[in-house]
């Protein structure tokens, strides 16, 4: 049987959804920082505190922002580290259902077109659309076009109920909660089509796909794991591998946010989305150990990133090994 674990990082008292996550065959690492409680010390869970994350990484520890997602990485970097198989990632205010983990294999359908698809409008008939997809393309609900292909997928994007992950203009803009995304089917996106993916609920099922779990520690909080799915595709596909889409497998229980700041923390994706897709496009991947250096190279110079990342992505890649 894999070896399976879920990472999430906290900063609150142990909620039903890790006490739930922890009831799960999944090992659940949580990654503190310094706002977090000692209570996960007690837990059947495997707690990464700042002090052993700074004696496990030291130079990594200190390189990363404190009171920052981006801490999650040291939890990637633990579980790459003691050979787990799949790495699942998740949050604090995502309820599991009796089913999530139960990973099905089974992908015949295949998005061929547009080369972005709106991945929510396979599932549910309300016109939303997924944090970090082009603002230009929302209300061109273009048709998706599906075939039967033989697909490899390496990431599996599992959807959220009671309150998908949409971005802050919606909720600005259209009333602040989306309806549930309940119905069932699977997709993989074909190679040269993509999607934006969260952190939230997603599967890493291929070792080949561990380097790109790298969340960018320069960016923003709504935009770090946003510019690391588009990262991941272009990763990906050159060592062979698909991302996937399924229905819902948690209920999330949205912690409180300030729809305001989430606007500014977003700013970047809607203002620069073309800018980050031309930095990457402009790279050639051989399927290597430095892809994931060279897509941040030349999102550094694109401005997309500070020059800090690029050392933070060294030692990561020095810590994720090949």
């Amino acid at each position: 049987m894999n070896k399976r674990c879920l990472v999430l990082t906290t900063v609150n008292k142990p909620t039903e959804a890790i006490r739930q996550f922890i009831r799960t065959d999944y090992d659940v690492i949580v990654v503190g920082d310094r706002k977090t409680p000692g209570d996960y010390a007690s837990l059947d869970c495997i707690f990464l505190d700042t002090h052993t994350q700074h004696t496990h990484f030291p130079t990594i520890s200190e390189l990363l922002p404190v009171d920052s997602y981006a801490r999650k990485n040291i939890g990637y970097l633990y579980a790459i580290q003691h050979g787990y198989d799949i790495i699942a990632e998740s949050d604090d205010d995502n309820i599991p259902y009796e089913h999530w983990g139960a990973l099905d294999h089974r992908f015949s359908h295949t998005v061929v077109s547009p080369e972005y698809p709106n991945m929510y409008a396979l599932y549910t008939d309300q016109h939303i659309w997924p944090r970090g997809f082009p603002l230009d393309h929302i209300r061109t609900r273009e048709p998706i076009l599906l075939e039967e292909k033989d697909s490899h997928v390496f990431v599996i994007q599992s959807l959220a109920d009671g309150d998908p992950d949409v971005d802050a203009i919606f909720r600005l803009v259209l009333g602040g909660h989306a309806t549930p995304v309940f119905s069932q089917g699977t997709y993989v996106l074909d190679r040269n089509i993509l999607s934006p993916f969260n952190s939230q609920n997603t599967f890493w099922i291929n070792r080949s796909a561990f380097p790109y779990l790298y969340l960018p520690a320069t960016v923003s909080f709504r935009c770090c794991d946003i510019l690391r799915s588009y990262v991941a595709q272009y990763g990906i596909w050159p060592r062979g591998g698909q991302l996937a889409f399924t229905a819902a497998s948690v209920r999330q229980e949205r912690n409180p946010h300030d729809l305001r700041d989430d606007f500014e923390s977003e700013t970047p994706l809607y203002l620069h989305f073309h800018t980050m897709m031309e930095a990457l496009r402009s790279v050639e991947l051989p399927g290597d150990h430095d892809d994931l250096y060279t897509m941040y190279r030349a999102l550094y110079n694109k401005g997309m990133v500070a020059r800090r990342e690029l050392r933070i992505v060294r030692e990561w890649l020095r810590n994720a090994g090949r």
